[in-house]
């Protein structure tokens, strides 16, 4: 027979919390034990379901999302664990099981927005010409994506304070740009292609910070001393 877990014993070891697990009783995910006069669970029930939670991304992807939204709404200090654990509806155990330390979660986050990218990259560079500058071309169409992807802001904010992110981020802009350095020695295209990119990043940063986009007469309003 299996042995039966209190409803704080077992939102404890599915890492939620209490209001989630009650969420998921009226769902029907999880059901009591009817043989018992008090609110238990089966324990055989509770570890099939934490078995399924930790095989299936969906709990890791509201996790991300709710470190997002912190980021986003209150900069690294405010997102904390127990912020996150709260905003994602699971305990900080929860949080914990998937993402040991802050760091690691800033991580994830850096890892996700920059594998987004480059896979809207590639899908993009397959839809372009096939023409000198191809994955330039496609780089920079992604970059200037009217919306502006909330993982990216993310990002931003944590990049200059996590060691890890910061990382992360580098080296994959660092393979980033050598391999378009590379499609502009094949192509002739003596460095275009790159500096393009590097003007749509620059572009992408003053968005993220709301400049508006600079014209050439702005530009010399803003520094008049600079010549013509």
């Amino acid at each position: 027979m299996s042995a039966l877990l209190t409803p704080a014993d077992a939102a404890d070891r599915l890492g939620v919390s209490r209001q989630t697990l009650a969420r998921w009783e009226k769902q029907g995910i999880l059901e009591r034990d009817p043989s018992s006069a008090r609110p238990r669970f089966r324990s055989a029930d509770v570890d099939a379901l934490a078995e399924r939670r930790a095989s299936t991304p969906a709990s890791r992807d509201v996790l991300l999302r709710a470190a997002a939204d912190l980021l986003r709404e209150h900069g690294v200090d405010g997102c904390t664990l127990e912020a996150v654990a709260e905003r994602a509806g699971l305990t900080r155990a929860g949080v914990v099981h998937h993402h040991p330390t802050k760091e690691h979660l800033m991580e994830a986050l850096a890892r996700r927005f920059l594998d987004e990218f480059e896979q809207a990259w590639t899908a993009q560079a397959e839809l372009a010409e096939d023409a000198p500058g191809r994955l330039s071309r496609a780089y920079v169409a992604v970059t200037l994506r009217p919306a502006v992807d909330g993982l990216g802001a993310a990002v931003l904010a944590c990049a200059t304070d996590v060691r890890r992110v910061r990382d992360v981020v580098g080296q994959t802009l660092r393979a980033w740009y050598a391999r378009l350095a590379e499609e502009d020695l094949e192509d002739g295209l003596d460095g275009a292609g790159l500096r393009s990119c590097l003007a749509a990043d620059g572009l992408w940063l003053l968005g993220l910070l709301h400049v508006p986009p600079l014209t050439t007469r702005s530009m010399w309003e803003a520094f008049p001393g600079a010549g013509r």
